[in-house]
């Protein structure tokens, strides 16, 4: 595959969607500055966004780093957190889990070789009690097909 770096935004914004169906409130967006109301989820570009073809050769591998970043818009600290905690939980079955929602298909339907989620981030700053989490995920593609 070439690297078509829209394209693993809309993939993982597509699977978040899909997995977190079942929370009607939370909207979710492929690109930052969505201009949606919160509660909602876009992906960001990391740092590095891209790490082209770490490997060449026809197998070669490149890399997209992405920022799964999460408002919530809640009554109060607590709330949030309590709220938080379940969106950042892992392995649990839970519904409403970004974490698992991700790691469902670590190749997002075909369109990577594979991902991985790193630590997540939070700001405790109180914007309206909009808070903010943030997931760093890694996201690997094969070099395949690409055109010169």
């Amino acid at each position: 595959m070439a690297l078509d770096v829209e394209a693993v935004h809309n993939a993982l914004a597509a699977q978040l969607k899909a997995n977190l169906a079942r929370i009607a409130s939370i909207n979710v967006a492929a690109f930052p500055f969505s201009d949606m109301e919160r509660p909602f989820i876009e992906v960001h570009p990391g740092s590095p966004w891209v790490e082209y073809w770490g490997t060449f050769g026809a197998g070669g591998i490149a890399f997209v780093n992405v920022t799964v970043h999460v408002e919530l818009q809640v009554a109060n600290g607590e709330t949030w957190l309590s709220q938080a905690s379940a969106l950042l939980s892992a392995g649990t079955g839970k519904t409403n889990s970004i974490i698992d929602a991700i790691l469902t298909d670590q190749t997002l339907g075909g369109v990577v070789m594979t991902c991985q989620v790193s630590d997540p981030d939070w700001s405790d700053s109180l914007d309206s009690f909009g808070q903010i989490a943030e997931i760093p995920v890694r996201i690997a593609l094969r070099k395949t097909g690409a055109q010169a």
